[in-house]
């Protein structure tokens, strides 16, 4: 996300031709934009949505609720907690939205975005409910994934 926020053209380009869905937290969301941490918070819908918007992507915006904008809509995950914001939680996200368009689980990235989102928060949560939410691991929550199927 870093490397994007340098070559917001090269997102766009991309965006034109391929599905892009992009999952930062509030500080790689103030890299991309431009707009302090402390804006974003206090407008975090339209800053995700307006981004969706102008790069044609879908972002995924972590925070203790999740915001997922796409082009046409805005979508509130609240299934998380504060343990998702350990190292590799966003990339265990990514890992989930990859598996779920590998799956063909919908061709709406939007829809897949908000299973992903919501997969993850729920499996963050049983983790911190398990073992405290500052012992959660990414490596945990790929873990507790397995186990979503069982509740």
């Amino acid at each position: 996300i870093n490397l994007v926020a340098k070559k917001l053209d090269l997102l766009k380009e991309s965006a034109r031709n391929i599905p892009v869905v992009l999952t930062p937290h509030l500080k790689e969301m103030e890299r991309l934009t431009g707009i302090n941490l402390n804006e974003i918070k206090y407008d975090i819908e339209n800053v995700a949505s307006n981004f969706a918007k102008n790069y044609n992507c879908t972002v995924i915006l972590k925070d203790a609720t999740t915001i997922v904008a796409t082009k046409k809509s805005v979508s509130y995950i609240i299934s998380g907690n504060e343990g998702l914001a350990t190292p590799g939680s966003g990339d265990v996200l990514a890992g989930i939205v990859a598996s779920l368009v590998g799956q063909k689980v919908n061709p709406d990235f939007g829809i897949i975005a908000c299973a992903a989102a919501h997969l993850h928060g729920t499996a963050g949560r049983l983790v911190g409910e398990k073992s405290g939410v500052r012992s959660v691991l990414a490596s945990y929550i790929i873990e507790e994934i397995k186990n979503l199927n069982k509740i």
